[in-house]
Parts: C-alpha cells; structure tokens; sequence
C-alpha cells in the first residue's frame, strides 16, 4: 500500500484501527444533536461510540470511510445498505442510507465532505444499488444547503409531534 501523500486528503474504507478516532470525530454530531433534541439524542459516549464502530467496520451491510488529511482524521461517514422487498404498493428498493456524516469544524468547505459523498456513491455503485439517501434535521440549513450542491434533493417530509 502507498502513503498519500501527508498534505493531500485521502479517504479510505475505515478498518478497526480508525475505530478510536471514529469515536473522537463522533463527538462533534452527537453533541450537536444532543443540544437541538436531547430526548431524543443521547450526550456523546466516547467508548459506547468506539465499540459501536468497531461493530459497523466489520458489517458487510456498513460502508464506513474515514478522512485523512496531513495525516490527521477528519472527517467520516458511516452509512447502511437498505433493502425493502416488492410489495402490492411499492417496488423494491436498494439504498445506501447515510447514518452520519462528520467533518471537523475546521476543516469544512475543504472539500473533505464532498470527498467522502463521492467515495459513499461509488460505494453504492459498486454494490449495485439504486440510490444514496439521507435526512437532516430541519434546522441544520447549511447542511441542507451542502446536500443540495451535491445534487441531492428532498424526496420525502418527516412530521412528529410530541406527546
């Protein structure tokens, strides 16, 4: 295997090894999500995140990419194979499903988001999936917008209401 060169970014297929600083760069969505729904999203756990990756990096089912960038994480994206059978009112449906996407803070507008959509669709492709899905919280705008640049668009509303 080749080292990238350390300036560049480099995405990879994460491996056991990344599973720590999936964990780390995890923090920074769960906390955020945390803040805007804390009944429903949990405060970061580090080690409960760490074993949960460690788990996904070895699911056939998982994509999980991992950022590098000056030799440092950066970012990453976990997502899941859907699939839903035929049935009387809908075909089937093979997706890719984006659980999460994280970028540092800092290292946004680099270019590392964009890198790991592309590496998660050519991921589908190569699964021969029909096509990459995702949501976003209402109120996350700029991820809403970043989504859009990269030619994704709404295709469903989600409602709830509190009880």
């Amino acid at each position: 295997m080749t080292t990238p060169h350390l300036d560049r970014l480099h995405v990879q297929v994460a491996r056991r090894m990344d599973a720590p600083a999936l964990a780390a760069l995890n923090q920074v969505v769960q906390q955020m999500h945390h803040e805007w729904s804390g009944n429903e999203y949990l405060p970061p756990d580090p080690r409960a995140a760490e074993d949960f990756f460690l788990a996904k990096v070895a699911d056939a089912s998982a994509v999980v990419l991992v950022a590098f960038r000056t030799g440092h994480p950066v970012g990453f994206l976990y997502a899941q194979e859907m699939h839903r059978p035929p049935n009387p009112f809908t075909s089937e449906l093979r997706v890719l499903y984006v659980e999460q996407v994280v970028v540092l803070p800092e290292k946004r507008r680099s270019g590392v988001g964009r890198a790991l959509f592309h590496a998660a669709e050519r991921a589908a492709r190569a699964r021969g999936l029909d096509e990459v899905r995702l949501e976003t919280a209402a109120v996350n705008a700029s991820a809403q917008a970043f989504f859009d640049r990269l030619g994704y668009s709404p295709y469903s509303v989600r409602l709830r209401k509190g009880m």
